[in-house]
């Protein structure tokens, strides 16, 4: 029994994140469509050794999807394609668009913004201060600010006045030893940062809408921290029914 799971757009390092946090609680096969075969950007799925296939093109990989029927297909919020006619399952995110060509069962987990962002490791998987401090090599009593990579604006936040650096995934493991972050203010960041309820410095993309909605209208709920092994139990339980 396979499961294909779209985790589309081609630049999205926060789609693998999101793949990368539901699918490693899934108990049957997975396999995950990219658009890139970029290591940094897939750096989350790798983490966890999810298998994914690299395709280049939103049409080959719909062409991919519909000559391949899965088991089950999960759409993760990408709805209003061809691949509306073989997706099982949808992903949805409050206040993107909802207009499939037919309608889908919509995975749902009570919480902000639907089920944006997810945390990619449980509460157990992320270090104590004191614990991430000393992994790092960084005296306990001394001040850190602490700077996140951002691979879509490379160079932006080693630019700012910060003590160390993490790579994005999965920098979440370590976070806690930071007196104040600087990143780059995607949802996966953003939600991690405030579900830590660590003070933060928001670099925002040119153009990027939604991020500004994140900075000048945050949202005050807390993110659940399970929503992610949650999801992959509505997926198991549908494949189960199938």
């Amino acid at each position: 029994m396979t499961i294909l799971y779209w985790a589309w757009p081609a630049d999205g390092a926060g789609h693998a994140v999101r793949a990368a946090a539901i699918c490693r609680h899934l108990k049957s096969e997975v396999i995950v469509l990219r658009g890139t075969d970029d290591p940094k950007i897939n750096r989350a799925l790798d983490h966890f050794q999810i298998p994914y296939i690299t395709i280049p093109s939103r049409a080959d990989a719909i062409r991919f999807g519909l000559a391949n029927p899965a088991d089950l297909f999960v759409l993760d919020d990408g709805c209003g394609t061809a691949l509306d006619q073989v997706a099982s399952l949808y992903i949805w995110r409050l206040g993107r668009p909802d207009k499939p060509f037919r309608p889908m069962p919509k995975i749902n987990i009570e919480g902000p913004g639907s089920l944006w962002p997810l945390l990619m490791l449980d509460d157990d998987e992320i270090l104590s201060k004191e614990e991430a401090r000393e992994d790092l090599g960084w005296p306990q009593g001394k001040h850190l600010r602490v700077g996140i990579t951002s691979t879509c604006r490379p160079g932006v936040v080693e630019a700012q006045d910060v003590d160390y650096m993490l790579e994005p995934w999965p920098a979440l493991r370590w976070m806690r030893a930071a007196d104040h972050i600087v990143g780059c203010i995607g949802a996966n960041l953003y939600g991690e940062v405030n579900y830590l309820g660590l003070p933060a410095t928001w670099i925002k993309a040119p153009h990027a809408r939604d991020q500004s909605v994140r900075i000048y209208a945050p949202n005050k709920g807390a993110v659940i921290h399970d929503a992610a092994r949650k999801v992959a139990d509505i997926i198991e339980n549908t494949m189960s029914r199938r």
